[in-house]
């Protein structure tokens, strides 16, 4: 193949000659949103013909008389030209069960249009007479079997035709098609007077298709849609409400989809700015059940167009919702306009709404994944249409978009402008401005699947980055060449036809002929297997936005030319199995008229999940309403929602691990003591006097060497006032049948805002010594206290009088670990903005040796750190969690983050400044509007939103201000193993998949069975400030060890493990059983549990007073060829204790005890022989 994958047709050749037209006068909003397109085939001649909609010109359709030829045959069809309607969408469907396509048209406040196909080539209009000439601002139209009766259903999509805030003398302009049926007066939102009830806002009755409120907030909305179930030709019958998905919102696109594989297709509505997208589940009764909080973490704020595919060939169906993200950096900061007019709403929205696309991917658990960012689908500009397909047929489902704006209403500038003369009165001149915002034509986006949840840009290279106005689009195959084709239906251009020239590669098409089912097989799921890899697909003609394609799905097989297996599973519940196929035809299967019996299937290879989520009663974690942004307006996120830590020991001795919780300021933390039957007694204690504290990292130690576990509790956040007794960090004494008392062995002049807590006998002297970490001095950001490490001298404790611990910056996790094996516990912090550092302990003092063992360049957002020995190879490497790869935020050895610092207009406020490459040219992550809100005097000299956008970071700041700021770097965001090679460290970054959000907390165990440790990793942060949204796109993750540092994302249907929310801490909890449990604590949110499917054998070591957790010993485990290392420690990964207990995953059944040799803290060593399973102590 020569040039590029796709070739424009020109209309002369092709004879499509169309433009959808919109008049200048009725170029707003929503009247712009622009038209669609459909495909089929609807005189069954084997070519699929088009069918393209007008806004303010006729509708068309064209037959195809050879391939990539057409003829319009609008009029000798049956005039099937819209009427004289603003046309929004058109499908076509065989609605009356005759074996051939009919034709939907949606029209704006104007009578839809049914094209009842006669069969000879042309139609009759019956929308009348059958129930379905609704007269509605309709934009989209939907047909598919929901109630699996084997007829069509209608779910009718719709918006309003006006937004609130237009000038009504420019609504009064607007030319209206004869047949509306509806007036100006009755289009244009009305404006009515809202009464409060207490602190809430109520909407009058009557103006709920107007309107919606949120606590005291009031927004906009569209009209109520409709379900229409088909009881018969000419039974339409509105269940809207009796099957559960009514709401009034501004809809831009529709989508029947079988997202959870039960059979009954479920519904995703997509609906324009605060009116929130609906994922409505299918009970499969014929109600419908709002499952969106529920199922995604997330929504679009301007949902637009949408569409589903598999996008990793799991056999799971993915979805992505368009919006509005720019892929530039000047339009993203001019789009960005007054963010303060949405702050509010980006805090409070229920589900939350950010302004870029969303990917969910399918975990086939009930709950999403989003990797928008990851994949690199976030930010396609002013998108239409979204489709995935393969449209260079290498077996991965590709990207394709639709972009542009027919009238520029969100330039900031003019509204600005606007707003300024129509307050002084010169109206007039006001109204021009509005007349003449300007169209923007944007490229069309073509992303590559190149496998792995990545997408790569290559429209300039496919030919398709067309610059125009592009809405609606189809995708098809249309001259029967075997690849897809694209027709684009453009505003007031001519619409685009791509011919996809794709060769030397193989591919199937499929179509189905239902008999008991639909005609066309709607709702059908296709799965084919060729060289193993496995595709899916599944029958919905209406893709995208306002558009719709052919009943035909196509596969794409690289250079495979034969299939292995094809699989069709019908509505009706039938299914159908055929093998050995060939390659490079077009299949059409029948739906046997008589039920055939199912073949048997394969059992799962696993019957059981690695880890089962347990019931608790734990409290919930409750933060209290603070306002960071009030302190440093600029400060890239949340200083005040760190916690809570977690930390477990056997606190009462009876050999079942007990639990603390820290609470959020104004709720006391949770002492948790294990029973037998494996519950929770929750135990009174002074921390409950403590509850203003905002607790921290936790340790259980024995802090006055009398033998038992005492609480060390740090206090931060950024809440209290600096040097606030609040902050000081606390020791509660055990002293025996449940009781604590607070005691004063800590220095009382700290009181700096803590992170984590580790300890260890640092000085060999057999008690336990104290590390703590400090974060951001209030007000200061990113400046950082001093953290601090205490000797413990008799109980009492006091400050290593040693700078390196000033220096570590914003600590985020902490652990002691002897990585060089020499006896003496070093100690390992993770910090933002800083590298992994290791502070080695030589003999009681410490050197940096963070460059010695080659991590001083890795500056990352590194939020915590846990040692293991993960490759077997008997030293100890790490793994740290940082910040992920699905985020706003990118960086690389040359192209940084950057933070700078300080008070840039002298008012007292320390400023924060982001920033970022866009090549060479150094930017301003934050925008004009929250910029100048902070420093004023940007506002000045930047006067307009385009000039900040076009100027870089030293022209808005001024060189000399910049250099004389605190400036930080980070280059690394992956989460890493830091592998050890003996002495110097390699960085291995876990796998992409893992790198779905952020990382804070992280466990280290064997769950699999082979001695090879594995991960959980607990994912998101809900901290980011607003414009940025919450990393909330991951639900954490197990990570299977397959040796040599190397690690596997395990699907969550096999591990088991699914923790949406703020993730924080998680931590080992040992019960009366050989088996693991974890406790993974949430941000504002209530813990979860979970218990490990695999038994062994478990070792708690009791040590000598002073350390009775052995803190620092070393146990090596033996049996038969199989070895492994631990060490003991109290003190890891985010503001986290976990159990001290040791798992050892011995052989099932088997005959042979296990060899076990222990190094103690005090360097003595023992040897033990063990059974093969079950807990056992071993004393000192």
């Amino acid at each position: 193949m020569d040039g590029p994958r796709f070739r424009r047709l020109d209309p002369v050749e092709t004879g499509v000659d169309f433009t959808n037209r919109l008049r200048k006068e009725n170029v707003i909003p929503y009247i712009y949103s622009g038209a669609g397109v459909a495909i089929g085939d609807y005189d069954r001649d084997g070519l699929p013909d088009l069918y393209l909609v007008s806004q303010d010109g006729p509708n068309r359709l064209f037959r195809q008389v050879a391939p990539l030829r057409f003829e319009d045959v609008t009029e000798s069809a049956g005039g099937l030209d819209g009427g004289d309607a603003w046309g929004t969408a058109a499908t076509f469907a065989d609605i009356d069960g005759d074996h051939d396509l009919d034709l939907y048209v949606c029209n704006t406040e104007a009578p839809n249009l049914l094209y009842r196909n006669e069969g000879d080539g042309t139609f009759r209009e019956v929308a009348g007479r059958i129930g379905l000439s609704v007269t509605r601002a309709s934009t989209g139209a939907s047909f598919a079997d929901y109630d699996n009766d084997g007829d069509l259903d209608l779910y009718l999509l719709t918006n309003r035709v006006f937004g609130p805030r237009l000038p009504e003398p420019i609504v009064r302009e607007v030319t209206l098609p004869a047949d509306t049926k509806v007036t100006i007066d009755e289009m244009f939102p009305p404006h009515p007077r809202f009464e409060r009830d207490g602190d809430e806002i109520v909407v009058p009755d009557g103006y709920e298709e107007f309107f919606y409120t949120i606590g005291d907030q009031v927004f906009p909305t569209g009209q109520r849609d409709i379900l229409f179930r088909n009881d018969g030709y000419a039974q339409w019958r509105d269940v809207t409400d009796s099957a559960g998905v009514a709401h009034f919102g501004q809809g831009l696109s529709v989508t029947w989809w079988d997202y959870d594989g039960d059979g009954n297709l479920d519904l995703y509505v997509a609906n324009d700015l605060e009116s929130p997208d609906k994922l409505f589940h299918n009970r499969g009764d014929g109600t419908f059940e709002d499952v969106t909080r529920e199922a995604l973490p997330h929504t679009a704020y301007f949902g637009m167009g949408a569409d589903f595919g598999d996008i990793d060939n799991d056999g799971r169906f993915d979805f992505c919702v368009a919006d509005m993200s720019s892929t530039s950096h000047y339009m993203s900061k001019l789009l960005m306009g007054h963010m303060g007019d949405k702050r509010w709403f980006l805090m409070n929205a229920d589900p939350p709404q950010y302004m870029r696309n969303a990917v969910y991917i399918n975990t086939g658990t009930g709950r999403f994944l989003e990797a928008a960012r990851l994949t690199g689908l976030a930010s396609t500009d002013w998108t239409w249409t979204v489709r995935f397909a393969d449209l260079d047929e290498d077996g991965l489902v590709d990207f394709f978009a639709t972009n542009g704006m027919a009238s520029f209403d969100n330039d900031p500038d003019a509204n600005d402008e606007f707003r300024r003369l129509w307050n002084a009165g010169v109206k007039d001149a006001a109204l021009d401005i509005v007349r003449g915002l300007e169209r923007v034509d944007e490229r069309n986006v073509a992303r590559r699947n190149r496998g792995n949840w990545s997408f790569e840009d290559v429209g300039s290279a496919w030919g398709l980055d067309e610059a125009s106005v592009a809405n609606g689009a189809a995708i098809a195959d249309l001259d029967r060449d075997g690849d897809l084709d694209i027709v684009v239906n453009n505003t007031n251009a001519p619409a685009s036809i791509f011919e996809n020239r794709t060769n030397r590669t193989h591919r199937i098409l499929v179509e189905l002929r239902g008999s008991e089912s639909n005609a066309f097989g709607v709702g059908c799921r296709i799965e084919i297997e060729a060289a193993g890899v496995r595709q899916v697909r599944m029958v919905i003609p209406t893709r995208g936005y306002m558009s719709s394609g052919e009943c035909v799905e196509h596969f794409g097989l690289g250079d495979t030319s034969r299939v292995e297996r094809i699989r069709i599973d019908w509505p009706s519940g039938r299914t159908q199995e055929f093998r050995d196929l060939e390659s490079d035809r077009h299949y059409t299967f029948y739906e046997p008229a008589a039920r055939e019996p199912d073949e048997p299937e394969a059992a799962p290879a696993h019957g059981t999940t690695m880890l089962t989520a347990e019931p608790n009663r734990l409290p919930r974690h409750v933060e209290r309403d603070f306002d960071d942004y009030a302190i440093q307006p600029l400060l890239p996120h949340r200083l005040s929602r760190f916690g809570p830590g977690v930390a477990c020991s056997d606190v009462d001795g009876d050999g079942n691990d007990d639990l603390w919780i820290g609470g959020a300021a104004g709720q006391p933390g949770t002492l948790a003591l294990t029973r037998a039957d494996g519950t929770f007694e929750i135990l009174d204690g002074p921390w409950r006097q403590d509850a203003e504290c905002e607790d921290m990292g936790a340790v259980f130690f024995d802090h006055d060497g009398d033998g038992d576990l005492d609480l060390l509790v740090a206090s931060g956040s950024i809440e209290p006032d600096a040097g606030s007794a609040l902050l000081a960090d606390r020791i509660y004494d055990n002293l025996g049948d449940g009781r604590f008392a607070r005691v004063d062995d800590l220095p009382s002049t700290r009181r700096f805002p803590s992170t984590a807590v580790a300890v260890a006998d640092f000085d060999r002297d057999g008690d336990l010594d104290v590390f703590i970490g400090s974060h951001a001095i209030r007000g200061r950001f990113p400046e950082a206290a001093p953290s601090t490490l205490y000797r413990n001298e008799g109980g009492r404790f006091h400050a290593v009088d040693d700078p390196v611990f000033t220096r570590l910056g914003l600590v985020s996790s902490a652990t002691w670990s002897d990585f060089d094996d020499d006896g003496w516990p070093d100690l390992w912090i993770a910090s933002t903005w800083q590298p992994v550092r290791v502070l080695r302990n030589v003999e009681g003092t410490f050197e940096d040796v963070t460059d010695r063992v080659g991590l001083a360049d890795a500056h990352g957002q590194w939020n915590s750190i846990t040692a293991a020995d993960l490759d077997a190879d008997g030293d100890v490497d790490y793994v740290v969690g940082n910040l992920g790869l699905n985020t706003k935020y990118h960086a690389d050895e040359h192209h940084p983050m950057r933070l700078f610092a300080k008070d840039f207009d002298d008012d007292g406020v320390r400023d924060v400044v982001e920033s970022k490459y866009e090549g060479d040219r150094l930017l301003p992550v934050r925008g004009r509007s929250c910029s100048t809100s902070a420093m004023p005097f940007l506002g000045e000299k930047f006067q307009t939103f385009q000039a900040f956008a076009r100027a870089t970071l030293p022209e808005i700041y001024g060189q000399d201000q910049l250099a004389s700021s605190q400036d930080l770097f980070a280059n690394h965001l992956e989460h890493v193993v830091l592998e050890n090679l003996g002495g110097r460290f390699a960085i291995r970054p876990l796998p992409r998949r893992a790198q779905i959000s952020s990382v804070d907390g992280i466990a280290i165990e064997q769950l699999d069975g082979d001695v090879l440790p594995d991960l959980l990793l607990v994912h998101n942060s809900f901290a980011p400030e607003p414009e940025t949204g919450r990393f909330d796109g991951g639900a954490g993750a197990v990570l299977r060890n397959l040796g040599g540092c190397r690690f596997e994302v395990v699907e969550p249907t096999r591990s088991g493990f699914v923790v949406p929310g703020d993730g924080q801490g998680i931590a080992r909890l040992q019960r009366d059983s050989a088996r693991a449990d974890f406790v993974v604590v949430r941000n504002d949110d209530e813990p979860r549990m979970f218990g490990a499917e695999r038994a062994g054998l478990v070792v708690r070591l009791r040590g000598r007073a002073g350390n009775p957790q052995a803190v620092g010993a070393r146990i090596t485990f033996t049996q038969g060829d199989r070895s492994w290392n631990h060490t003991v420690s109290a003190g890891c990964g985010y503001l986290s204790q976990t159990s001290p207990t040791v798992f050892f995953p011995t052989v099932p059944n088997s005959s042979k005890n296990v060899a076990v040799a222990i190094r103690w803290p005090d360097g003595a060593t023992t040897r033990h022989e063990l059974g093969s399973s079950g807990v056992h102590v071993v004393r000192q």
